[in-house]
């Protein structure tokens, strides 16, 4: 696995990461060989199809879940040897598609971008001090206040008839 970061701005991460395509093959003959040994195909007896055969019918399948595997896999280890903690899940993007990449054999490139919870001092709260301003208003000021309150609510009065 081969790990390139990105610029970063903020929390924001970015990863451009390479697995080489031996590391998937060697996890999808692992799979291959679980599903040949459990499955029960009609002219063979349980647990003895040849692993060619079961390559031949879902050889395609296990090859994209042994992807999808690693690529969550080395996601986790990228931020873990960085000591990050995602805020949201990653988002994955594969730089060819998936049909290109089963076919051609290559090492699988995805870039990978996420949002990391910041890191955190704790301040010992008995350090802080507050300050409570306090307004002392003048006599002029109040006075104008209360003229203005007093001009805002005229008392009203019925007519005389």
């Amino acid at each position: 696995m081969k790990v390139k970061e990105k610029k970063s701005k903020g929390l924001k991460r970015e990863f451009s990461i390479q697995i080489e395509f031996k590391e998937i093959s060697s996890l999808r003959a692992t799979k291959l060989k679980e599903i040949a040994s459990k499955s029960k195909i009609s002219g063979f007896r349980p647990g003895k199809v040849p692993i060619s055969h079961v390559d031949k019918m879902y050889g395609k399948d296990v090859t994209v879940e042994a992807i999808e595997e690693k690529v969550s896999e080395t996601s986790r280890a990228v931020l873990e040897e960085r000591g990050l903690r995602a805020a949201v899940s990653p988002q994955i993007n594969m730089n060819k598609e998936m049909e290109k990449i089963i076919s051609s054999e290559e090492d699988v490139e995805y870039t990978m971008s996420c949002e990391v919870l910041p890191d955190i001092e704790i301040i010992d709260f008995k350090k802080i001090k507050l300050e409570n301003p306090v307004a002392e208003p003048q006599k002029k000021d109040i006075d104008d206040a209360l003229t203005y309150m007093s001009e805002q609510n005229p008392d009203y009065t019925k007519p005389k008839k």
